[in-house]
C-alpha cells in the first residue's frame, strides 16, 4: 500500500510540475539565486548565454557569500497567449561582500517576458 501511495504522489507531483505556475517558476528562480546554482539559473532562460553564466559563476564564487533573494509583489502585466506573458516583480537581494565583509541589501523592480516551453516557464528575450 505504501509503495502505491509513493507512486501516486510522484505522478501527482510530476503532473503539477508539467504545468508550472508563474509563482512556482519564481520560487525556483529564488532558490537558484539563494544557492548560487548557476546551472539551474541557466535552465530558467529560454536562450543559453555562456557569458552570463560565466559572470554569475564568478559573482557567486568570488564576490558574494550568504546570498539571499526575496521575490515579491508579482504582477501579471499582459498575457500575450497561454504560453507567453509579461510580469513585473520586486527582488530584494541580501548578501555579504567577500572583500569587505559587509552585509549588503539591494532592491530592484524587474519587468520580464516569460514563455512556457514543455510546461515550464522560461525568461525570454524582450521584443
Amino acid at each position: 500500500m505504501v509503495a502505491w501511495v509513493g507512486v501516486l504522489a510522484l505522478c501527482a507531483s510530476n503532473y503539477a510540475i508539467a504545468d508550472e505556475s508563474v509563482e512556482g517558476f519564481l520560487e525556483r528562480y529564488e532558490a537558484a539565486l539563494d544557492h548560487g546554482n548557476v546551472a539551474e539559473i541557466a535552465r530558467l532562460y529560454e536562450n543559453p548565454d555562456p557569458t552570463r553564466d560565466r559572470k554569475l559563476r564568478v559573482y557567486f564564487e568570488n564576490v558574494v557569500a550568504e546570498y539571499n533573494a526575496e521575490i515579491e509583489n508579482l504582477q501579471i502585466i499582459a498575457r500575450d497567449s497561454s504560453d507567453s506573458l509579461r510580469i513585473r516583480f520586486d527582488r530584494r537581494d541580501r548578501f555579504t561582500d567577500r572583500e569587505t565583509g559587509k552585509r549588503i541589501e539591494k532592491s530592484a523592480s524587474h519587468e520580464r517576458l516569460l514563455r512556457k516551453r514543455d510546461g515550464f516557464w522560461k525568461f525570454a528575450k524582450q521584443r
